[in-house]
């Protein structure tokens, strides 16, 4: 019992900071085994989601620091509207509402580049992993409802195919066409 509440808050905890390893058998851990991280996934690797991810922060940034455009009521016109300052609270927030990602932000107050380059190759990760996760959550919904509606070792004409069909589309908004001719 104690091993499943480790395992269900260490997944908790994964989905929470949007990180994803995949969970290790007791005997795996036991034998010092680590989880691989994945590095990519399908056509997506790190170093080019990197490159999509650090405009978009740079932008989420600079909309978070942004003057407001109409200057408060009493201020002199003639005065260029100051910067808002950053607040960290903030910027995490809005990384975690956009990307689904956790991350420490704070250190972007004093190196304003380096800490983008190091949050989008962050972010870039995260989203490989959250990509992992889904296609490793996909495959078992998907190996579950194949065993129980075609069965191993079933002849097909005995495979219940309405029920498949019914499962794809409940599961996944997603109705297969079977082709049973062939």
């Amino acid at each position: 019992m104690n091993q499943q509440r480790k395992t269900i808050y260490g997944l908790r905890r994964q989905v929470l900071e949007g990180r994803y390893a995949p969970m290790l058998s007791e005997a795996e851990v036991k034998a010092g085994k680590q989880p691989e991280v994945a590095q990519s996934s399908g056509k997506h690797t790190v170093d080019s989601l990197t490159k999509v991810v650090r405009p978009i922060l740079a932008r989420m940034l600079d909309a978070l620091t942004q003057a407001p455009a109409e200057p408060p009521p009493g201020a002199d016109p003639a005065q260029p509207p100051a910067a808002v300052p950053l607040d960290p609270v903030k910027f995490r927030s809005a990384i975690y509402r956009q990307f689904g990602a956790y991350l420490e932000v704070g250190d972007v107050l004093d190196n304003r580049t380096a800490t983008l380059d190091r949050l989008a190759d962050e972010v870039a990760k995260l989203l490989v992993q959250q990509r992992e996760r889904i296609l490793d959550l996909s495959d078992e919904v998907l190996t579950e409802l194949l065993d129980g509606t075609c069965p191993e070792g079933t002849h097909a004409e005995d495979w219940d195919l309405d029920a498949l069909r019914a499962g794809m589309k409940e599961r996944f908004a997603f109705e297969p066409t079977i082709n049973t001719k062939g």
